[in-house]
């Protein structure tokens, strides 16, 4: 019999376990990678609009910090600012003005100075702020009027006139450290971080000059490399501190002190891409892949090197890039014939093959692929199809989404459709990710065209005729 006392026991007993799932579950979501198009806030309910923006005042936005979009605007009424958004609401929270110092790389050879690009009026400059990685509510910026600008028929970022390098609170705009003394020459124009503080970093007369700080404001080490001007430079953050320097030469890698871990040399006519928080990936060119898929050969004898931060590996095939959310480590997805999808483990070992069919035969800009709590998702207009991702062995497919973007709260895939109803505009479908089931539809802002996920917002875009992105919907949750 059924008593008073029991029936508690067993409500509390469950009680316990669905509260331990719910941590597991929560502890899931919380750990996926950055690579992944994740939506921040959970998707249970289909979202509505939080607010609306040209799409100038969001996607320029250098950096999401807490609950903030912090970037730089080149239009301040005394030159540059530090602006940072609310992203619940788009409300401005606080605006810092940077006082910015003439800077001279090279006062002897004018002649080598690469010619000034003003800034856009009214627009943010991309990719010049950072979180620092050591310290909570703080974001680095390298402020110049280069930032985030290429010149017309050039490779080259023109040279700055300005610059200068500020850390702040993320809460209220103060002013934390003025590194702008510690910049060196020639003053670069892009930043990332390490494991420790903010580092600096441009080329000038083929060489690539690293600066990196300490969380303190130090000035942590140098560091220099050969680049030629004929291929990819570039300087990125992997797993335990390590900072990979980039060159059309070499993969060099460096620990939180600078010293050089590693030089790995690249082959002519490669490509290197981040593979994940802890590999890169080293591809062929444009050239070989040319060759190889000139339709006189049904196979890709292409060979991948991955490049980790504790050794390499090889691999065959071509590369298929995916947003994995680092719930299979080391996993590597490759397409080594034309309709063959081959997985390997994170020592180049085979882990499964699938063979592509209809319109996932090939993985171009109409296809894409995930990686989301064990399952690898490789959509195509029209269809998304489900595997295993640790046997290959298929879970499910669906012809709900019209649109190869996929996106996720770390529970649903949701992506677009195009409304049968009405054969015009579309509408956000979440699927459930275990059996690809509908969850929920919900029609897009009215003018949008699409969605996407930035700074871990759900955003649906509207495009002028020219393609351009026009106007933001920010969207979220209900209430």
């Amino acid at each position: 019999m059924l008593t008073a006392t029991t029936l508690v026991l067993v409500v509390a007993g469950a009680a316990a376990v669905q509260a331990r799932d719910d941590a597991r579950e929560r502890a899931r979501v919380a750990s996926i990678s950055a690579d992944v198009a994740l939506v921040a806030e959970p998707l249970t309910d289909p979202p509505t609009t939080r607010w609306t923006a040209p799409a100038t005042s969001v996607l320029g936005w250098s950096v999401r910090v807490d609950d903030a979009l912090v970037g730089v605007s080149a239009d301040g009424a005394e030159g540059p600012e530090v602006l940072a958004v609310d992203t619940a609401t788009g409300a401005e929270l606080w605006r810092t003005a940077v006082p910015t110092r003439a800077v001279a790389d090279d006062p002897d050879r004018p002649e080598a100075r690469s010619p000034v690009v003003e800034p856009p009026a009214a627009r943010p400059l991309a990719d010049t702020c950072v979180a620092q990685p050591a310290v909570e509510h703080a974001v680095a910026c390298l402020v110049t009027d280069a930032g985030g600008l290429v010149p017309d028929g050039g490779s080259t970022t023109p040279r700055p006139t300005v610059a200068a390098m500020v850390v702040l609170d993320t809460r209220d705009g103060r002013l934390l450290q003025d590194l702008t003394d510690d910049l060196p020459h020639p003053t670069p124009t892009r930043i990332t971080t390490t494991g420790d503080g903010p580092a600096v970093w441009d080329v000038a007369d083929d060489v690539l000059r690293v600066r990196a700080f300490t969380r303190d404001g130090d000035v942590a080490w140098d560091h220099e490399a050969p680049a030629p001007p004929d291929g990819h430079r570039d300087v990125t953050p992997l797993a335990d501190g390590v900072l990979a320097v980039i060159t059309p030469r070499t993969v060099q890698l460096l620990d939180t002190a600078g010293r050089v871990l590693r030089v790995v040399d690249l082959p002519p006519d490669s490509s290197v891409e981040r593979l994940d928080a802890a590999r890169l990936v080293v591809a062929p060119g444009a050239e070989t892949y040319q060759r190889s898929s000139d339709g006189s050969s049904t196979t890709t004898p292409d060979e991948l090197l991955v490049v980790g931060v504790h050794g390499e590996v090889r691999v065959e095939g071509r590369y298929v890039p995916s947003e994995d959310d680092g719930s299979v480590p080391g996993l590597l997805l490759t397409q080594v014939d034309r309709r063959t999808l081959q997985a390997w483990d994170g020592d180049g070992t085979p882990l499964w093959t699938w063979a592509l069919d209809g319109a996932a035969s090939s993985f171009d800009q109409d296809a894409s692929t995930t990686v989301l709590d064990g399952r690898v998702l490789l959509a195509s207009p029209g269809r998304l199809v489900a595997l295993d991702a640790r046997s290959g062995a298929e879970l499910w497919r669906s012809a709900e989404l019209t649109s190869a973007q996929i996106m996720t709260d770390g529970h649903l895939v949701v992506g677009v459709a195009q409304r049968r109803e009405h054969g015009e505009g579309g509408e956000l479908v979440a699927l459930r990710r275990d059996d690809g089931t509908v969850a929920w539809r919900a029609p897009l802002p009215a003018g949008a065209d699409g969605a996407v996920v930035a700074f871990g917002l759900l955003v649906a875009y509207e495009s002028r005729e020219d393609g351009a992105l026009a106007v933001l919907h920010v969207l979220g949750p209900p209430g």
